[in-house]
């Protein structure tokens, strides 16, 4: 995955939240836009959000580990 230290951090709280997007991202840990996006990008990357659907919010996925 990414090697962006705050990505563990993203997704533990991938675990509290059902949607999530680049602006949700940069207001919860206060980052910019393109750190922001490239987090997003390896989260959907690894199969850990659904893939972009226009502007939507996109869908998190649980799994039940």
């Amino acid at each position: 995955p990414l090697t962006d230290e705050l990505y563990t951090d993203v997704v533990a709280y991938l675990k509290d939240v059902d949607e999530i997007s680049i602006s949700a991202l940069q207001r919860k840990f206060k980052i910019g836009y393109n750190r922001s996006a490239r987090i997003i990008d390896a989260l959907a990357t690894q199969g850990l959000i659904l893939s972009v659907d226009g502007s939507k919010m996109r869908k998190v996925i649980h799994r039940d580990n």
